[in-house]
């Protein structure tokens, strides 16, 4: 298997925050393919942004962002109302070629809810593989 990659991608300007449930769907859709197009090996579903740590499988790095992006979108607008373009344009993808930046990666989604919000007790839009 190749070297994982750190994925970021932000809502598109003008675009509301996504609520609690819009952010159930798109951890829903980031977890969907787990496994079979690639290994998920870390998320964090922000308001306004996402962050992933994803080692490719079968789908090269590109397919699975622009899988995750149209399919959320589609759903986003289908289900929850939403009009236009929901991301922004592009992303940004990193490969992690270490196991320290692999950690660091990690370290920085999972900490990024309490880095926006440090009172927070419990965010359920945050997931990091035990291995």
């Amino acid at each position: 298997m190749g070297d994982p990659s750190f994925i970021t991608w932000h809502l598109a300007p003008g675009q509301r925050r996504l609520d609690s449930r819009e952010r159930d769907l798109v951890a829903s859709v980031l977890r969907r393919g787990d496994g079979s197009r690639y290994t998920l090996l870390a998320f964090v579903v922000m308001d306004d942004h996402v962050h992933a740590l994803a080692r490719a499988g079968p789908w090269p790095t590109d397919r699975i962002i622009g899988s995750w992006r149209s399919s959320t979108e589609q759903q986003l607008q289908r289900i929850h109302g939403r009009r236009g373009e929901i991301w922004a344009a592009g992303h940004q993808a990193q490969v992690v070629r270490t196991p320290q930046h692999r950690r660091d990666v990690e370290l920085s989604i999972a900490g990024n809810p309490w880095t926006r919000w440090p009172f927070l007790h419990g965010y359920r839009w945050m997931w990091v593989r035990e291995e």
